[in-house]
């Protein structure tokens, strides 16, 4: 076995230090760049030394393709994949592998045998209570599919990227020069072209025959199957509402007023006048003239804002200013206070009386204290169990949700369609999203004309649902002839789109004439922008009349991220509508200005790492001779299509 030859290597601490490179480079690189073998046939691709066999191609790119079609929440049908020009994407991500492959060979990164031994060593997948247990190696391995060759070579294709890309990216300072070269990236104006297209343009399709419709509806079929759908009943009990069956006796409501007669006594309230200031000067002479003149012959002289608080109660301003303002006499002024950034004097105008209160609103008021406090008691938790006994017992009985709301005085909520993992249907009536979650769950797991257990709500504990299924329909596809015009508005949407991209890519197609197109489409509106406006929220109008056009910053800055000049692309901005992007020119400063180094020093640093990696990506790839065999290529990624 292989790893024999490593055997006295599993103690290395550069093996701990790479681990999680390691593990993240299996994430970023898949499972397909295991192994290459060279092949005696024909190149399809060559970078510098490296050479891409066409087998090589024909595996990763079937790979490849497999796996960005299944990337989503379902899998990309060719044409939606061909949308997303997912060829172009694959062959570049297979041509940028084949450029850090040559410069790492370029570079002399060597990966020592002994790392490769440590790695293994160090995986937890392959130890047994700490330690490595080469059967259960072998076991996943079989398992996997993977030879112990392919796992190998794959180790040390990441860490020697590893290796070429970590020198760039850590540290905690990045060096200047490269702060300046992406600086002056970030600063670059680029003159780009923007096209709307919109898909709603395109003149509807002539002669759609039920024949064409019906063939349209078979192959899409599962685009119209409509989900499982539950009508329940949400019985609802909230048992603060047997509160008032709670009886409270003339006696105990007569003791409770002899035992806190004081607190039912009427409040003494007053009438004040408020003067406010700007500052404290301000509010200290207006407070001495206050004092000795009184407040009605200084009101219009003071210039300031006066307000008359009547009937205020003590409690309703600061300790501190109440106890000073409920001490004065009537007319007299209180000290000066700092209140909120303003400084304040009052005037007191008038003392009002307490106002007794009627001796019958008096015992409302002890019932409801006297209620509340037993709802707290044992004697009340035990009223609410003895109703969940009821309901349980009720729907056991074979009663149904109407028959249980009634005797137990319950609300019933009736909602409809209700479709799985969607809980927008039930939040209107269940605030609490833990307990709408397992009423969610629930739903769907209760049979028709059955109830659920009690759902206690974690919110709030005396509220509880129960789940009522009324009605359960089963997912099932719509016959054609009842969907017929849904079915033909999808086909002539679709038509009317694929005329749309094949308009766009011809246009993009032709480098000789693409300008030349797009400034004869009436839409096209030529901009100046950079990245540095983006990132700086600046008051752009280009920018801003660009994204109030396509709504999307990620797409304007993934444009100017990576269109060079004379590069075209497109996005789909909506529904139906895509933006063509042109790049017609691009002015770069010689040397970053300060403020946006001071940016990338204080506000990316998230982010800069993987500028930096791209910016290096591209460098790597300017500097090599890449080669293209595009009879073969076009042969082998045919093959995919099947």
């Amino acid at each position: 076995m292989i790893l024999r030859f490593f055997s006295n290597s599993s103690k290395s601490i550069f093996a701990k230090i790479l681990f999680t490179a390691i593990i993240l480079s299996f994430g970023l690189w898949g499972v397909g760049d295991i192994i290459r073998h060279v092949s005696e046939t024909k190149t399809a691709i060559s970078v510098g030394k490296y050479k891409i066999s066409a087998e090589q191609l024909d595996r990763d790119y079937y790979q490849m393709k497999q796996n960005m079609k299944t990337m989503g929440m379902r899998p990309l049908t060719e044409e939606e994949f061909n949308k997303m020009n997912g060829k172009e994407t694959i062959l570049n991500n297979i041509i940028d592998q084949a450029v850090e492959n040559e410069t790492i060979r370029q570079f002399g990164i060597i990966v020592p045998r002994k790392s490769l031994a440590n790695i293994i060593y160090s995986l937890p997948e392959f130890q047994t209570n700490g330690v490595f247990n080469e059967k259960l190696y072998l076991s996943l391995l079989r398992q996997s599919g993977i030879s112990e060759t392919g796992l190998l070579l794959q180790i040390k294709n990441s860490i020697a990227r590893n290796q070429l890309f970590h020198p760039i990216i850590s540290g905690y300072k990045v060096p200047d020069f490269i702060k300046n070269k992406l600086g002056s990236v970030y600063e670059s104006n680029k003159t780009i072209y923007v096209t709307i297209f919109n898909v709603n343009n395109v003149k509807d399709p002539n002669d759609i025959s039920d024949d064409i419709l019906k063939d349209y509806y078979e192959v899409n079929k599962m685009k119209y199957k409509q989900p499982e759908t539950r009508n329940i009943a949400l019985l609802k009990v909230d048992y603060t509402k047997f509160i008032d069956e709670i009886k409270i006796t003339d006696q105990e409501i007569d003791d409770y007023y002899k035992n806190n007669k004081d607190s039912f006594k009427g409040v003494e309230t007053r009438d004040f006048e408020r003067f406010e200031f700007s500052t404290k000067e301000e509010a200290n002479n207006a407070h001495t003239k206050l004092y000795n003149d009184g407040s009605d012959k200084l009101k219009e002289k003071l210039n300031t804002n006066c307000q008359l608080l009547k009937e205020m109660k003590k409690e309703e301003f600061p300790s501190d200013v109440s106890k000073d303002i409920f001490s004065i006499k009537e007319g007299g002024v209180s000290n000066v206070y700092a209140i909120g950034g303003k400084y304040y004097v009052y005037v007191l105008k008038k003392i009002n009386s307490p106002v007794e209160k009627d001796i019958s609103e008096i015992k409302k008021e002890i019932k409801t204290i006297i209620q509340n406090e037993k709802v707290n008691t044992p004697e009340f938790y035990s009223s609410i169990k003895e109703t969940k006994n009821k309901i349980d017992d009720s729907f056991a009985a074979g009663k149904d949700v109407d028959k249980v709301a009634k005797e137990t005085k319950a609300e019933v909520i009736n909602i409809d369609d209700i479709v799985k993992n969607d809980d927008d249907f039930i939040k209107q009536y269940v605030p609490d999203e833990e307990t709408r979650k397992e009423i969610q769950e629930t739903i769907f797991l209760t049979n028709e004309k059955q109830a659920s257990p009690i759902i206690e709500s974690k919110e709030i504990d005396t509220v509880s649902y129960v789940v009522w299924v009324r009605k359960i329909s089963k997912e099932k596809i719509p016959e054609f002839d009842k969907i017929k015009e849904k079915v033909k508005a999808d086909y002539i949407f679709e038509k009317k789109d694929k005329e749309t991209v094949e308009v766009i890519n011809k246009i993009i197609n032709d480098n000789k004439h693409t300008l030349e197109y797009i400034k004869g489409i009436d839409n096209t509106k030529k901009f100046v922008v950079s990245k540095k406006d983006l990132i700086t929220q600046s008051d752009n109008k280009d920018v801003n009349e660009i994204l109030d056009k396509i709504r999307s910053r990620e797409i304007l800055y993934e444009a100017l991220s990576i269109l060079h000049k004379n590069d075209s692309k497109y996005y789909k901005i909506s529904n139906d509508k895509y933006v063509l992007i042109h790049v017609y020119d691009i002015q770069q400063p010689e040397q970053a200005s300060n403020t946006i180094l001071y940016i990338l020093n204080k506000h990316l640093t998230n982010s800069i790492s993987n500028d930096i990696v791209v910016l290096a990506k591209k460098d790597f790839r300017d500097r090599q001779p890449i080669k293209k065999n595009n009879k073969v290529i076009d042969e082998r990624t045919k093959r995919s299509e099947g």
